[in-house]
């Protein structure tokens, strides 16, 4: 769902009301991501934040521990790229990251 106003005042109240919402309704999965701007403080809801978040927890996770050493290196290259960019410096993204480290080919 994508959710849009006209300022941010307004933008701020429609995304607390709808966290509330789906916070009654048990939709703890949902993942509430919002673009930042130079006009407000940063928030954890920040899109730069809430992937480095789930960057960490894939990287934590045993799936990534346990897989392939070439996936454990791009999912490396992937935080490295989003560390390199914290605090409005800019650097390679996560996806060039990704590409960076992936395979010059691909054999099926």
């Amino acid at each position: 769902m994508l959710l849009s106003a006209q300022g941010h005042d307004a933008l701020d109240n429609l995304q607390q009301k709808t966290k509330e919402a789906l916070a009654e309704r048990g939709a703890s999965e949902a993942i509430v991501v919002r673009s930042p701007s130079l006009n407000r403080k940063k928030t954890d809801d920040d899109a730069h934040n809430v992937s480095a978040r789930y960057l960490k927890s894939l990287s934590n996770s045993r799936l990534v521990r346990e897989g392939p050493v070439g996936q454990r290196e791009r999912v490396k290259a992937c935080q490295s790229a989003m560390n390199s960019t914290k605090g409005g410096r800019r650097g390679k993204s996560p996806q060039m990251a990704m590409r960076a480290s992936s395979p010059a080919h691909v054999v099926p």
